[in-house]
């Protein structure tokens, strides 16, 4: 016997049977008409008799996923092809595909995510029994995250780099971090970025490099320069570095000393060149040659001859141009007329000094005077608007006479006191006044020279006639 009807009401037919006001049910089949049904109630059908329920009709089955599973394992549910999943493909997007129940996943033909999973929503898919076709795209710190199942049943895996907020560069694996992606057994391709410090990307090898998109090496603060963010790479790592076919980003930062030192490929391929000492002239020669394509940053100090040599075209690429030895009054010249404005103090004699009086003296820092000078040359050297200290020695002479009156027969002795004059230095000296001459005299010329003793002092007479 076939008993045709809606679920509910052929159930109303076994209750009856319970009940006692029907009786001789159990064995019949079934064929219900219901195009949705609660899984529950069709188990509970399924209960009451021994016979084959055919379910054709089912469109759509709702209920529990226990309740589902139950109902389509049955042997007595037949023709149970509904919502309509079972044996069918599922292409839908990664979100919506970790909202899906195991079982409906589980009845499906092939399941497809029609866009890429993030990889929280990769480590979901990865957890149904039912195997599920999709890639994974994230953040290579939420990728690495979840390294296992969920990197292994994908097919491509995209690790996209962050922008550091502070440091402002990429961040993409570290080479530990790489090694851990690349054992996923994936089966399609895994692109990523690489970044991390000079020291490790030297030692990782071509190899492992080759498999990244794009290497950097890590901006830091972590330099003996305040407020400098470079992507430090001293210059052995960078050696290392540029000998590679992959290219990697890196500034190459380090002594001027030991920057020059560095191989010519590490020059050419660092994207900018830090020195952290000044350079001389020639060191800044070495470091314009490179053929880098970021900017090179440097101080130079060198001797006031090589500073007024190179000329200021050389000079103005750089920083900070200091002189490291005192300049005379000829070099002051040459660097004073430079644009690229150079630290420098000045020693020289008072003579040369007053010579290039103006800018060669006002842009000086200290200027120094050898030996004495004049009031006069004094003058000149504190009119100068130079930045520091000026030294000097003024010489001063002290003339007197033993009488200011004298008689024929008499002699005039003129004694001469000095300061800030070395002995045995020589002064020439004349008389005159109106109407001398020398025939007024019976001793000693109208003009000669004496020299001065230890005391700073000399003296002379004439004997008038």
């Amino acid at each position: 016997m076939t008993i045709t009807g809606k679920t509910a009401e052929v159930l109303t037919t076994y209750q009856a049977d319970d009940a006692g006001t029907i009786s001789g049910l159990g064995n019949e089949a079934i064929t219900i008409s219901d195009t949705t049904i609660n899984a529950e109630l069709l188990n509970t059908l399924d209960s009451y008799t021994t016979g084959i329920i055919n379910a054709a009709s089912i469109k759509t089955l709702t209920g529990t996923d226990a309740a589902k599973k139950l109902a389509r394992e049955s042997n007595g549910i037949i023709n149970l092809v509904i919502d309509p999943i079972r044996g069918k493909d599922i292409n839908d997007t990664a979100a919506n595909l970790v909202n899906y129940s195991a079982e409906d996943l589980n009845a499906a033909g092939t399941v497809t995510a029609t866009t890429a999973a993030t990889a929280e929503q990769a480590k979901k898919l990865a957890a149904f029994n039912k195997p599920i076709v999709y890639d994974v795209t994230d953040t290579a710190e939420k990728i690495f995250a979840i390294s296992g199942a969920g990197l292994n049943e994908a097919v491509n895996i995209i690790a996209t780099s962050t922008i550091h907020p502070l440091l402002l560069d990429l961040r993409g694996f570290t080479i530990a971090q790489r090694d851990v992606i690349e054992e996923a057994t994936n089966s399609g391709t895994t692109i990523y970025d690489i970044t991390d410090t000079a020291y490790n990307i030297a030692r990782a090898g071509e190899a492992k490099l080759a498999t990244a998109n794009r290497v950097q090496v890590i901006r830091t603060t972590e330099i003996p320069i305040p407020g400098v963010i470079k992507r430090a790479t001293g210059v052995v790592d960078a050696n290392v570095i540029a000998a590679y076919a992959k290219p990697v980003t890196y500034d190459l930062l380090g002594s001027a000393e030991e920057i020059v030192s560095a191989n010519a490929e590490a020059l050419n391929e660092a994207l900018e060149i830090y020195a952290l000492t000044p350079a001389t002239v020639a060191q800044r020669d070495v470091i314009e040659a490179a053929t880098n394509n970021g900017a090179n940053t440097y101080d130079i100090t060198d001797t006031a001859a090589n500073l007024a040599a190179a000329g200021n075209s050389k000079l103005a690429t750089a920083e900070k141009v200091t002189a490291s030895n005192e300049v005379t009054a000829a070099e002051a010249t040459v660097i004073a007329s430079y644009e690229k404005a150079v630290i420098y103090s000045i020693t020289d004699t008072g003579s040369n000094l007053v010579a290039i009086a103006g800018t060669g003296l006002n842009e000086a820092v200290n200027i120094t005077a050898t030996g004495t000078i004049t009031l006069e040359q004094a003058n000149i050297i504190e009119a100068a608007t130079n930045s520091g200290n000026n030294t000097y020695t003024v010489a001063t002479y002290l003339i007197s006479t033993s009488t200011s009156t004298i008689n024929e027969g008499n002699t005039l002795t003129t004694s001469i006191s000095t300061t800030n004059v070395p002995a045995n230095t020589t002064l020439f000296y004349s008389l005159s006044g109106k109407g001398i001459t020398s025939s007024d005299f019976s001793s000693n010329a109208l003009t000669a020279s004496a020299t001065i003793n230890s005391k700073g002092k000399l003296s002379f007479s004439h004997t008038l006639a």
